[in-house]
């Protein structure tokens, strides 16, 4: 991405910073004028809470490209299926997202299958980086409810840090709904079970700043 367009996308940022929360998406509705792609961008740095780790120090069309442009590790590593890391073996890829990539891995201890997920980048490219997704696992190593996966450990080897986690087996919501409309019975269920886990989070003083469709699973036994 060149540099006239980072500093589009920095403008922005930082007008959608001094917007209240709310306002913000009315905002970015306006201000990106139907850009998909603009406002992709720009929503990513929002997510990422750039202005806590100085990340904005300097220009953006320079820094950005470390949560950006960088291969997700799902790309730039595709040797990681068959890898060892730890006592964990990769066997597959699950996902992939802004805030990670996760595979399905074997924990060679315990003789369990888990879900591991690793920073968007592969390795995390900085103190403030690390520090921002060990506290996302310490966050969720606290929720104990069943509509709530689990987190089992936090962990750092061969130049990695991961999370491991429990592998919910099902199908997300998001492709559920694709497949047929929900019905009314079901969807009310499904919103019902996620409202009992966020409820059981927010009290532990946990906000999920993700909530959406593709981010719900449904086991085959509907939990």
């Amino acid at each position: 991405m060149d540099a006239d367009r980072w500093r589009q996308v920095e403008v922005l940022y930082h007008s959608a910073l001094k917007q209240e929360p709310d306002d913000r998406d009315a905002y970015l509705t306006e201000a990106c004028e139907g850009n998909i792609e603009l406002r992709r961008e720009v929503e990513s740095l929002l997510r990422q809470d750039i202005s806590s780790t100085g990340f904005l120090d300097r220009p953006a069309w320079e820094g950005a490209s470390i949560l950006l442009k960088s291969p997700p590790l799902g790309e730039s590593a595709s040797g990681m299926i068959g890898k060892t890391i730890s006592h964990y073996h990769i066997i597959e890829k699950l996902g992939e997202g802004s805030m990670g990539v996760v595979y399905k891995a074997e924990d060679t201890k315990l003789r369990r299958i888990v879900a591991l997920k690793f920073p968007p980048v592969g390795k995390l490219e900085s103190d403030e980086q690390k520090a921002r997704f060990v506290r996302e696992a310490q966050a969720a190593a606290v929720l104990n409810h069943p509509n709530i996966c689990t987190v089992h450990e936090i962990n750092e080897a061969d130049g990695y840090t991961l999370i491991a986690m429990e592998l919910v087996k099902g199908e997300r919501v998001r492709d559920k709904a694709q497949t047929r409309p929900l019905p009314l019975d079901e969807a009310l269920d499904i919103a019902v079970q996620a409202a009992l886990g966020l409820q059981a989070a927010h009290e532990k003083g946990v906000v999920h700043r993700d909530i959406k469709s593709a981010n719900v699973m449904v086991t085959p036994k509907g939990r």
